[in-house]
């Protein structure tokens, strides 16, 4: 498993922080933006840059734009990148939106610091194996040849 960037999306600065700790002591690269403006700026700058995040971590009430209005704008503009949602809500509504819309998974405030580790660790898994598939894929094609 490689090290992965991962966009923390939350405007409470403690919740921040701490988010940046657990991230951090995964072993993964963290980088904290409070609002959706920023969040999109950094997944645009990024992926034009060839190296995009490789996960979205985000409170779903963010200053700017809701949670699934960020995520429905990265659709719009092919941005792929997979989304761990942070919500105090209990909307069934909210929550089948977001699955709709390729949210990943959901972790609920009050969350536990292993809530949050165990939520990144089987996307990061999930992210690991889907790059090996494609890896072997193109080992195939290519032998293939």
């Amino acid at each position: 498993m490689r090290s992965r960037q991962i966009l923390v999306v939350e405007d409470e600065k403690d919740i921040c922080v701490t988010l940046e700790i657990l991230i951090e002591r995964l072993g993964h690269e963290p980088h904290c933006v409070s609002d959706s403006a920023e969040a999109l700026d950094k997944l645009i700058q990024t992926h034009i840059e060839g190296s995009p995040m490789d996960l979205l971590l985000y409170d779903i009430q963010i200053p700017g734009m809701t949670g699934a209005n960020l995520i429905e704008t990265m659709r719009r503009i092919n941005i792929a990148t997979p989304a761990l949602v942070i919500t105090g809500f209990n909307d069934k509504a909210l929550v089948e939106r977001l699955v709709h819309l390729g949210c990943s998974d959901f972790i609920e405030k009050p969350f536990t610091p292993d809530d949050v580790e165990q939520s990144v660790k089987r996307l990061v898994n999930e992210i690991d194996s889907i790059e090996e598939k494609k890896r072997r894929m193109e080992f195939r094609n290519a032998s293939a040849r």
